[in-house]
């Protein structure tokens, strides 16, 4: 016959172990930082930080997932996206919005060009639209640490 004090130890040890099983933290988001570098501080206006999450929504501001405004006071801004689920794909543009209308404003003359500053994940500048493909990046882990350079 087994000992009382043995069968209580045993099931208080069981109730322990499945309810650390499954109290445990399981997180499906996560958080993006963002380090927003070379902020021309001469220009006015907010920097206006736009996640996008699908390449079909991919520069069209009415179609951002999530929008950060902040004024700039150095030349370098730190921001954090929180909360965004894993599972898909991600780019942010970032502009130095002097008219506040939320977009990046072009100049035509002499050849298509930013009138404000801009930036964009992973870096990626070409003459024209930077491409989702080369600015996505994928949120895998709690934290994700990204550098994005502006250019004026």
């Amino acid at each position: 016959m087994m000992d009382y004090k043995f069968l209580k130890l045993l099931f208080f040890s069981m109730i322990f172990i499945v309810n650390a099983l499954f109290s445990q933290d399981i997180t499906d988001t996560g958080n993006i930082e963002v380090s927003i570098q070379n902020i021309d501080m001469d220009e006015e206006g907010d920097l206006v930080i736009l996640l996008f999450n699908s390449e079909e929504s991919w520069l069209e501001v009415e179609l951002f997932y999530k929008i950060i405004k902040v004024s700039p006071e150095k030349e370098t801004e730190k921001i954090v996206f929180e909360n965004i689920p894993f599972g898909s794909d991600y780019a942010i543009e970032v502009v130095h919005d002097e008219n506040g209308n939320l977009k990046m404003d072009m100049r035509i003359l002499p050849y298509p060009k930013p009138k404000e500053g801009v930036g964009v994940s992973n870096n990626t500048f070409r003459a024209g639209p930077p491409e989702y493909e080369k600015a996505k990046f994928s949120l895998d882990k709690p934290t994700i640490e990204l550098v994005i350079q502006m250019k004026y």
